[in-house]
């Protein structure tokens, strides 16, 4: 007969041990999951309020075009006219959403 898996108390130790182990072991993984689960949330408000500011924002720039106090609004064929052509000559460099022209406008009525 085999003296350690008869022995009581040590059954009664490996037992414990066990029941410590995943104790622990379910206790971290059930905040691991709650913890992703709030960083989840609180992204997704950031990204639904960034929405809202950036759609508030574009009505207030909306507005002021209507009203004539805001930036001018030009035409294409205006644009061309100015930099005649989109002249490499007239390209001051590059921007994020493309090419960045010198350009003079004949009539900003402002």
């Amino acid at each position: 007969m085999d003296h350690v898996t008869t022995n009581p108390k040590r059954r009664r130790k490996n037992r414990t041990a066990l029941v410590v182990g995943l104790s622990l072991g379910g206790g971290f993984l059930v905040g691991g999951v709650v913890l992703i689960i709030w960083l989840a949330s609180i992204g997704r408000k950031r990204k639904d309020g960034d929405e809202e500011d950036n759609q508030g924002f574009s009505e207030y720039i909306d507005d002021e075009f209507e009203r004539g106090a805001g930036p001018k609004r030009f035409s294409y064929k205006e644009l061309v006219v100015a930099t005649n052509d989109f002249n490499d000559d007239q390209k001051l460099g590059q921007g994020g959403s493309g090419g960045v022209y010198k350009g003079f406008l004949r009539e900003t009525n402002s």
